[in-house]
């Protein structure tokens, strides 16, 4: 909800750069993506026998469930109520 309003107030021209910017950090992480899958994916394929697709969703949820466990016992115990106390003074 902060990112919103934070973005309410910017203008125009910085506007369009954010934009851009997170545009090419998006692009950025899909090839990021393509490399990180190159082996684990067909070690599946080849040594387990699993079709393709469904290895590429067992790594891919694999992945989201790890990072959001880093994620949450990283920072989101941590650091959520400092991050709440912080923009609700601003």
């Amino acid at each position: 909800m902060f990112y919103l309003l934070y973005f309410a107030t910017i203008d125009g021209c910085w506007l369009g750069v954010a934009t851009a910017f997170f545009g090419i950090m998006v692009i950025a992480a899909l090839t990021l993506q393509f490399l990180v899958w190159r082996c684990p994916l067909p070690m599946l394929v080849d040594h387990k026998s699993i079709q393709r697709k469904k290895a590429s969703a067992q790594l891919s949820l694999v992945v989201l469930v790890i990072s959001s466990g880093i994620y949450y016992f990283n920072f989101g115990l941590r650091y959520c109520g400092l991050v709440v106390s912080i923009t609700t003074q601003l």
